[in-house]
C-alpha cells in the first residue's frame, strides 16, 4: 500500500449535459431479503428509475448520476440518511455504461416547491480545483475481506491525526482501477474506512464512521487496465 499518490493519477469529473431528470423521492439501499416489503418497494423504485432515466443513456460516452435529496426542515441532515446509501442501489443500474461520476446531496428545501430528484447525463473532466485536504493510498485484495478496510483505515489514520471538526462536510473520493473491479462495490468499503477523517462515534465499531455528516458527496472513476486488481484511492474534503 503506497500513500500520497499524485492527484494527476485521478480524473475528477463534472456533470456536463443533463439528459433526463426524474422528480421522485430517492430511497435508501435495503439489504433485507427479497420478499420483505421494504425490499419490494426499493426494487419497484429502481425499475421506475431504470425505465425513466437509464434506458436512453449512451454506452460510448462517460455518464454521471446525480441524486438530490430534499428533506423537511424538521429533519436533522447530520444524522442518518447517508448519502452513499442513496447512490449505491442506483449506481448498480449503470454498470453497463461508462459510468464515471456519482453526485449525492442532501439538504433542506429552498422554497415551497423544492423537491428531490434524480438526474443522469454526460460527464466531462473537471476544471475546478478540489478541496485542499486529501489522503491517498494504493490498495490490494478484495473488499470482501475485513483486512482491506483495516489497511485503508490505518493508512488514512497515519495521514490524518485528528478528525475534522463536527458539522456538515463535502467530500470527494476518486478511484483508479481496472475493469476487473466493480467500481460501485468499492464505495462502501472505502467509506467505512474513513473514520479518521469523519470521526468514529463508537470506538468499538471503527467501520461505522460518522458518514451521515456528509451532505455533498462526489465519487469519481478513472479506468486503467494496467492497475490489474490493485486500486488507487484519493479522498478530498
Amino acid at each position: 500500500m503506497r500513500e500520497q499518490l499524485s492527484a494527476e493519477r485521478f480524473t475528477r469529473w463534472d456533470a456536463a449535459e443533463e439528459a433526463q431528470r426524474l422528480a421522485v423521492e430517492p430511497l435508501l439501499a435495503s439489504w433485507n431479503r427479497g420478499d420483505d416489503p421494504e425490499q419490494v418497494r426499493v426494487q419497484r423504485y429502481l425499475a421506475e428509475v431504470r425505465d425513466a432515466l437509464v434506458c436512453g443513456l449512451p454506452h460510448d460516452q462517460p455518464v454521471y448520476l446525480c441524486v438530490d435529496v430534499v428533506l423537511p426542515i424538521s429533519v436533522d441532515l447530520l444524522h442518518h440518511r447517508d448519502v452513499e446509501n442513496y447512490l449505491t442501489p442506483l449506481g448498480a443500474l449503470l454498470r453497463a455504461h461508462d459510468f464515471v461520476l456519482a453526485i449525492g446531496t442532501k439538504r433542506h428545501p429552498r422554497n415551497d416547491s423544492d423537491a428531490s430528484s434524480i438526474s443522469v447525463g454526460l460527464a466531462r473532466p473537471a476544471s475546478s480545483v478540489p478541496a485542499s485536504r486529501f489522503v491517498s493510498a494504493r490498495m490490494q485484495g478484495s473488499t470482501s475481506h475485513k483486512s482491506w478496510k483495516e489497511r485503508l483505515r490505518a493508512s488514512v489514520a497515519t495521514q490524518v491525526p485528528t478528525p475534522t471538526p463536527p458539522g456538515p462536510l463535502a467530500m470527494e473520493t476518486a478511484w483508479r482501477c481496472g475493469a476487473s473491479r466493480q467500481w460501485v462495490n468499492l464505495w462502501k468499503a472505502t467509506g467505512d474506512a474513513l473514520g479518521p477523517i469523519l470521526g468514529e462515534p463508537d470506538a468499538a465499531r471503527p467501520f461505522n464512521p460518522a458518514d451521515d455528516r456528509i451532505t455533498d458527496l462526489r465519487l469519481h472513476l478513472t479506468r486503467d487496465e494496467a492497475m490489474g486488481y490493485d486500486v488507487d484511492v484519493r479522498v478530498w474534503w
